[in-house]
């Protein structure tokens, strides 16, 4: 409510500034401020909307809700610098004369000073909840409080010199409002489609599951942590318990560690125990299946982290599997390929498939796609 209030007054002591001045650029940044208040009421209202816990339909939150937010504010903060460019190109052709008047200093130094403290305070309160709304927001901010101080610079200039500075300062702002809102449409979207988690974050959780209880957990196969905005995180992790441990101990170390871990990190965490085959039977499903992908008309390479389970009376195979860049673009023939190895066999096939790049030796394309083959009586 705070920005809200805060916008509207400013626009009005504008409107008021540029009456008296005469500066098209202080009746342009008004008319900025106007739509800041409509911005920051979009931003209140997702951020309430965010804050909704999880139901029935929706057990993960609504937390998602502020990034839809926060690309709108971004496409406003858009449309505004295109608005403000074609009034500077207007004032450039058609420039007109200014008076001084303190007044309107006064009003746009203000200008400045509030819009620098509203920045501050949404990226309070983006840090507090993780915010990509709020975040948005006080790049808005940002972005205003350069372009009032371009204005009053010109204000100035145009005051001392008389050269006509108006058009030109208005032009440099708007092309900075439009890179800021692109910035913003950009950082939220990658949050849409899904950024790469933290290595230090799967690295501590990792190093905090091994370490529990005294190391009843022997190994972390998969960590995956997914982020469902507004400061929720969800964790998506397949553990091997140590041997000789009954299926009760297991089930309340499971029960244990998805309570610690919300503790320590804030994750809610799906935990899926496996037990290892025997060591005979690794050796020859492993060595068959080398052998498998070795045959297809692609070079696939299976990774060491690759495991074979118990699940009942079947065998769980998690296949992590790795192709060069340039067949990337063949995945799914691939992996369809792959899922025949488990035709008329009681075993259930899990394959995650990396791209990788031989020229830069690194993962281009992590092995978050996951297809399922089960086969077999």
């Amino acid at each position: 409510m705070i920005p809200i209030l805060i916008n509207l007054c400013l626009a009005g002591l504008k409107f008021f500034a540029g009456s008296i001045c005469g500066l098209t650029s202080v009746m342009t940044d008004a008319t900025n401020n106007l739509m800041d208040a409509v911005t920051s009421a979009i931003t209140e209202l997702g951020a309430k909307f965010s804050a909704i816990p999880g139901g029935r339909k929706h057990k993960n939150g609504h937390g998602r809700i502020e990034w839809l937010v926060a690309i709108a504010v971004s496409c406003s903060i858009v449309v505004v610098g295109w608005e403000l460019l074609m009034q500077s190109v207007e004032g450039i052709r058609n420039p007109s004369e200014a008076s001084f008047s303190i007044v309107a200093l006064i009003i746009l130094v203000i200008s400045v000073a509030t819009k620098i403290f509203l920045y501050f305070f949404n990226i309070s309160k983006s840090k507090e909840h993780n915010s990509q709304v709020y975040k948005a927001a006080a790049l808005d901010c940002i972005s205003d409080a350069v372009s009032t101080s371009v204005v009053l610079f010109s204000f100035i200039m145009q005051t001392i010199t008389g050269l006509h500075l108006d058009g030109y300062c208005g032009l440099l702002v708007s092309l900075f409002i439009i890179y800021n809102g692109f910035k913003s449409f950009a950082d939220t979207s990658k949050r849409i489609m899904g950024e790469e988690p933290d290595e230090d974050a799967i690295n501590r959780l990792k190093k905090y599951i091994l370490s529990y209880n005294e190391g009843v957990i022997e190994k972390c196969v998969d960590v995956q942590i997914m982020d469902y905005g507004y400061e929720r995180f969800g964790a998506l992790v397949n553990v091997v318990p140590k041997q000789g441990r009954t299926d009760e101990e297991v089930l309340d170390d499971i029960t244990g560690l998805r309570s610690g871990i919300f503790r320590e990190f804030g994750y809610i965490a799906t935990i899926q125990p496996m037990v290892p085959v025997d060591r005979q039977t690794e050796s020859n499903m492993r060595r068959e299946l080398e052998q498998y992908l070795n045959r297809l008309p692609y070079s696939v390479k299976m990774a060491e982290e690759t495991t074979f389970n118990r699940s009942g009376s079947r065998i769980q195979i998690i296949l992590y599997a790795e192709v060069p860049f340039e067949e990337g673009k063949f995945e799914k023939e691939i992996v369809s390929e792959i899922e025949k190895f488990v035709e008329g066999k009681a075993v259930e096939l899990v394959v995650k498939l990396g791209i990788v790049s031989h020229l830069h030796k690194d993962r281009h394309l992590p092995p978050h796609r996951q297809r399922h083959a089960l086969h077999g009586t």
